[in-house]
């Protein structure tokens, strides 16, 4: 579909680094390198923040261990440690000269240690004893057992929360079984990106707050900012554009706005559990770019509810950010995001809107005003390989 609006934006210019930094772990300690070249593994000592025990399956007898990096690491020394009852340690398990790639699982047969399912306590330790992962089944999940061809997991893998499943997924991606498939599991979410097709402006509860000079126009004697609402918007475009083009649009169609090559809006959630929102333009100037929301989530799966603590999008002030997100009923493999709250915690900053506020104004059909959309914007989404971050 065509875009039939005149719009502008008024957002940041963004500049990318021609060189990348990436973290490296050595002797415990954490730095940071410039590496203008691809790197294949580590070369110097195991960076045990980047493993975690990922999967137990106490009736086969085994426990995985994920990867988190983008570097193949060798788990020489590292040993899979079971505590009992009286705080007695026990080797279950010792690695060899055994790699596990990046981004990827490794899995460790135990036998019969894994037995006492509902008490047990795994960890997993360096060579000179320091314990760098825990699992305590009763403190993570209060002393229940998984079924049988079940497992504990982490979901998502590396870092959310144990969870008991009823299918177990050894060397594979940790996902809820069919029995306890919630409304919205995160991993749906986690670790991806997802980039808008369209955005929708609801018709009854969508508004069109009015600019001048480019800056929202203040009704002093009403006490609020001057709008119309979407509906009235659509309306009087769809008429006078269905009039002077011999068209029949229904006033749906003039309350969208196309993504293309050209604009993009994107949502990433990273595996260190990180909402991301940028949109912007690429122009024959370069890109520019605003990121709108960066900071730690949380998703509720049973609402579909994510929570936002947005720390890192601006530099004045923090903002609190809930996203309703839902599967997209006219796209199989899309979702919807909606921003229901983005509450400004500094009062200095706080125009007094806790909705979203679309980047992008529009000008009326007869281009004497423009508008700016906010509030009940939906974001049709799709997942994505790469985008422009």
């Amino acid at each position: 579909m065509k875009k039939i609006f005149i719009f502008t934006t008024a957002l940041f210019l963004f500049t990318i680094s021609s060189s990348a930094q990436i973290k490296v772990w050595e002797n415990g300690n954490t730095t940071f390198t410039a590496m203008p070249f691809e790197i294949d593994s580590i070369t110097f000592g195991v960076p045990y923040p980047c493993l975690s025990l990922n999967e137990v399956c106490t009736d086969e007898g085994w426990i995985e261990i994920y990867n988190k990096s983008d570097f193949d690491i060798n788990l020489k020394d590292v040993r899979l440690i079971k505590f009992n009852q009286s705080g007695e340690a026990e080797t279950l398990a010792t690695f060899g000269d055994e790699t596990v790639n990046k981004r990827a699982y490794i899995k460790k047969e135990v036998n019969n240690g894994l037995s006492d399912a509902g008490t047990l306590k795994l960890a997993l330790q360096t060579g000179d004893g320091t314990t760098f992962e825990l699992f305590d089944a009763e403190k993570a999940l209060n002393g229940e057992q998984h079924a049988e061809g079940g497992s504990y997991s982490r979901i998502p893998d590396g870092v959310g929360n144990w969870t008991i499943v009823s299918e177990s997924s050894a060397n594979a991606q940790n996902n809820y079984g069919k029995a306890e498939m919630p409304e919205f599991p995160i991993t749906m979410i986690h670790d991806k990106l997802w980039t808008a097709k369209y955005a929708e402006f609801h018709k009854d509860e969508a508004i069109f707050l009015r600019l001048k000079d480019d800056q929202l126009e203040y009704d002093y004697q009403k006490g609020e900012y001057v709008y119309i609402t979407a509906k009235e918007f659509g309306e009087d475009y769809r008429d006078k554009y269905n009039r002077d083009n011999g068209t029949s649009y229904p006033t749906e169609y003039f309350l969208r706005f196309d993504y293309d090559t050209e604009y993009y809006y994107e949502i990433t959630f990273t595996d260190d559990m990180r909402c991301v929102i940028w949109d912007g333009v690429w122009s024959p100037n370069g890109q520019v770019a605003s990121m709108n929301v960066s900071g730690s989530y949380k998703l509720d799966e049973n609402t579909g509810i994510i929570y936002i603590r947005d720390t890192e999008s601006n530099s004045l002030y923090d903002k609190e950010i809930e996203i309703q997100v839902s599967r997209d009923p006219d796209n199989e493999n899309g979702l919807i995001f909606e921003i229901i709250k983005n509450k400004v915690l500094d009062p200095m900053y706080d125009r007094g809107f806790d909705f979203d506020m679309f980047d992008y104004s529009f000008y009326d059909y007869d281009q004497v005003y423009k508008y700016f959309p906010a509030k009940k914007i939906l974001y049709h989404c799709e997942e994505a390989e790469t985008g422009h971050h």
